[in-house]
């Protein structure tokens, strides 16, 4: 879907208006992409992982070491809250 200038603009502050944060929403995108496009494969590589999640070359590696990070603190948390 293609927006127009105008349009993409109204639709950032209808977002705002909310409480949504458009970077988040996109980050959670990615992240539920990246899980996607990784279930039940040993093995991604980056240039799928650049084009899927619309990432620049750059930020990619960084990408995978937050999601690595954020994934054991939840591990972490989990195992001493049970």
């Amino acid at each position: 879907m293609c927006l127009s200038r105008g349009e993409h603009v109204r639709l950032l502050r209808c977002v705002g208006r909310v409480g949504l944060s458009h970077d988040e929403n996109v980050r959670k995108m990615q992240v539920l992409t990246f899980v996607q496009i990784a279930e039940g494969k040993t093995e991604l590589s980056f240039e799928t992982i650049e084009k899927e999640l619309q990432l620049a070359t750059d930020d990619v590696e960084p990408f995978i070491i937050d999601g690595t990070t954020q994934n054991q603190s939840q591990h972490d948390i989990h195992s001493v809250c049970t």
